[in-house]
């Protein structure tokens, strides 16, 4: 995860592993992001966006219990 600088460049803040979520607080605080993610090699992504991610906090709430437990 790349996060901004005020120099222009970024800074490396962390490197996830296989497995793991990046970008999943937004669903929870409905923020925009601070950091990017730039991958090294090819992956298999899940795009969640605002509405369906609305849509799973307002109806599913066992997904969003699992999405939560998740990321704890």
């Amino acid at each position: 995860m790349l996060l901004p600088r005020e120099r222009g460049d970024e800074a490396i803040l962390t490197s996830p592993n296989a497995g793991e979520c990046v970008g999943e607080m937004a669903m929870f605080d409905h923020r925009p992001r601070y950091a990017s993610v730039v991958a090294r090699e090819d992956n298999c992504l899940l795009k969640i966006d605002g509405t369906a991610s609305q849509e799973l906090h307002d109806r599913h709430v066992v997904i969003r219990m699992g999405l939560f437990l998740l990321i704890t």
